[in-house]
């Protein structure tokens, strides 16, 4: 929680954070993940992040369409 929100003082300060916040996202394993292989760990991160960034447009969209 805590590195977090200091991603989210650096964002706000001048954006780095939000930089820095996306490439350890696909740099550093999940708790639940098995990959070994560095390849397929990045490849597992990046369906992650979209499976996230898909959700919140499905429910961005629902939204603006109720």
């Amino acid at each position: 929680v805590f590195v977090r929100l200091g991603f989210l003082f650096l964002a706000l300060i001048n954006g780095f954070g939000t930089l820095l916040y996306l490439a350890m996202w696909l740099l550093i394993p999940a708790e639940d993940s098995r990959e070994i292989d560095p390849r397929a760990q990045i490849r597992e991160n990046v369906a992650d992040m979209r499976a996230v960034i898909e959700e919140y447009v499905a429910r961005v969209r629902s939204m603006f369409a109720a």
